[in-house]
């Protein structure tokens, strides 16, 4: 519980750090890539104090957090479970989900959503808060 309660902490600060000032890579996503697969990826921000936030996806459905170069998985669930995300339920969701399952006990979602402002940006909002993000 103690880990659970640090990791959604570490979500909270990593919301909050991540005001989009990272410039747009040159990373493109054709119009026939399947929407799920349009999140794979790294995504990037950086707050007005220069602190550094990544969200990233992976295709096999794991996530990762990452705050000034320490990753939630490494730091926080140290092999203690798995996050993964699941991202819409139907071809119009924008809803997301980072899912933290525990080796033992049931699994917690963290509901949010992403909305796509172009291919390499990203709106997301998780626990109340809303940031740009970039793919790297």
């Amino acid at each position: 519980m103690k880990s659970l309660r640090i990791l959604i902490f570490f979500l909270v600060s990593i919301v909050l750090a991540a005001c989009a000032t990272t410039p747009v890579s040159d990373h493109t996503t054709s119009e026939d890539t399947p929407r799920e697969n349009k999140l794979v990826g790294v995504w990037d921000g950086t707050d007005e104090y220069g602190k550094t936030g990544s969200l990233i996806f992976e295709s096999n459905g794991s996530a990762d957090l990452i705050k000034e170069g320490q990753s939630a998985k490494e730091v926080i669930i140290r092999g203690q479970g798995t996050m993964t995300y699941e991202y819409g339920s139907g071809p119009d969701s924008d809803e997301l989900n980072l899912v933290l399952t525990p080796n033992a006990g049931a699994a917690r979602r963290l509901p949010g959503k992403v909305t796509f402002i172009d291919d390499n940006t990203i709106e997301v909002t998780l626990l109340g808060e809303t940031l740009i993000l970039h793919r790297q």
